[in-house]
């Protein structure tokens, strides 16, 4: 288990509840009367990383295994083939649509910031690092690194976390850098989903909703 990653983002999911609770803002946001923050953050993230293992065209075991330790979910190859098949995360539309969350966390950090109160990270670009982080350890599971990615899944690795990433710079009032150096300066691995073996128990991605 990557206990750090695990760590990080259960932190920041009692961040988000925090937060919503002192800010008054999650009332702008359309969470279910019963939703806290924390499943919303956890529901968002998850999806990502569905949407990723999906990218090279297969989903292994390792990717399974990877996101149950992360999430305390019991997940198999059929059940993650078909929640991206379900919610057609696996998509054009979902790669182009803002989570719910880094929303709501721009928005606590411009609240914060326009009341002259010191913050030291904003909670928006700390989502996009952590969502980094949990993409290579996706790829790392697979025993892979960021350089040997095949084209598809860098594609839509730098696709999601540069969407999130212009949204942070487009609506965050405070002045950013940028957020995420490139990770794939070294190029990529080509290989066709056709191409790919599966491992014993894997199962095909669904093919990408345009």
């Amino acid at each position: 288990m990557n206990l750090p990653l695990k760590e990080s983002l259960d932190k920041m999911c009692e961040v988000c509840d925090l937060v919503a609770e002192r800010s008054g803002l999650k009332d702008q946001l359309e969470f279910g009367d019963d939703s806290v923050c924390s499943v919303a953050f956890k529901l968002n993230a998850f999806s990502f990383l569905a949407y990723l293992a999906a990218a090279d065209g297969v989903l292994s075991w390792n990717e399974c295994a990877f996101m149950g330790e992360l999430f305390d979910l019991n997940i198999t190859p059929d059940k993650l083939r078909d929640f991206i098949a379900e919610k057609e995360i696996y998509s054009t539309e979902f790669e182009e649509t803002t989570p719910m969350m880094l929303q709501f966390l721009v928005a606590v950090d411009n609240a914060v910031y326009n009341s002259d109160l010191p913050i030291e990270q904003e909670l928006g670009e700390t989502m996009v690092n952590l969502y980094l982080a949990m993409g290579v350890g996706l790829i790392e599971s697979n025993d892979r690194s960021v350089d040997s990615m095949v084209d598809s899944e860098r594609k839509d690795f730098e696709t999601y976390i540069g969407m999130m990433k212009k949204y942070v710079s487009a609506n965050t009032d405070k002045h950013h850098t940028d957020l995420i150096l490139d990770f794939t300066k070294n190029g990529a691995r080509r290989e066709k989903d056709s191409e790919k073996e599966l491992n014993k128990g894997a199962v095909r991605a669904p093919k990408k909703k345009m």
